[in-house]
């Protein structure tokens, strides 16, 4: 009943289908003294806890005691308020009126990021543009080897923050550096490392297109210019897999 329940509200809501797990909107609502006790409970506020960021990183208003009665009718076979066709219709406006200000909202914030980088060129004359755009200046040139494909694995400490200084990821905070292949990470990063050798430390200015472009990723809004401070302390052999 659940994942039937998820199908509807997935379809009619959040049809591009990312990463919500909209199985147990009913968990939205749960109180936060609530006590885990076992994995059921422990995976029904998981469920919730996503709904509710998801929610909110929509900008979508609820009201509780409608959707949790709505869960109830549909969790427990009861009859609906609202028929199915009424319900795919206000699914469907909701939609509509989401993708308008979402793309309102990507366009403002493609603006402000190319106006951004603009500035960010002619006032810093120690920042250097690729063809692509890229943005980036050296903080510290190393002189070991540099990677010279997107193929290769490199090994590297990083921070990367938005224009107004949140910090959304940090090899430092979690302790250990970030190993990967270059053409697994963003644009930003495969052509950007491949500029570095061993011991650099380097700034990057990532354009939006050379990172997650119009789409949302995590608490990285959509058309986000993103500011990466990466030390490459390695380059791996070739041979390593």
């Amino acid at each position: 009943m659940k994942i039937r329940f998820s199908i509807i509200f997935l379809t009619y809501i959040f049809i591009s289908a990312v990463f919500f797990s909209c199985t147990g909107n009913e968990e939205k609502g749960s109180d936060i003294k609530t006590k885990l006790t076992d994995d059921t409970d422990s995976i029904s506020y998981s469920i919730g806890a996503d709904i509710g960021d998801n929610l909110i990183n929509q900008g979508i208003d609820i009201n509780y005691d409608a959707f949790s009665a709505g869960f109830r009718n549909g969790y427990e076979k009861e009859e609906h308020l609202l028929t199915i066709e009424k319900r795919r219709e206000l699914f469907k406006s909701m939609q509509d009126r989401m993708r308008v200000k979402q793309q309102a909202e990507a366009s403002k914030a493609l603006e402000k990021a190319e106006n951004f980088l603009k500035d960010n060129k002619n006032e810093n004359k120690d920042i250097q543009v690729t063809k692509s755009g890229l943005q980036y200046r050296v903080i510290k040139k190393g002189s070991g080897k540099s990677p010279d494909s997107s193929s290769d694995q490199v090994r590297v400490h990083y921070e990367g923050k938005l224009l107004d200084g949140t910090i959304f990821d940090s090899s430092y905070k979690k302790g250990e550096p970030f190993v990967t292949r270059l053409n697994r990470v963003i644009k930003g990063w495969t052509e950007g490392i491949q500029l570095m050798n061993e011991g650099s430390e380097y700034e990057f200015f990532i354009h939006p297109r050379l990172a997650y472009g119009a789409r949302r990723n995590n608490d990285i809004p959509p058309n986000s210019v993103l500011i990466f401070k990466v030390e490459l302390q390695k380059v791996f052999d070739k041979n390593i897999k």
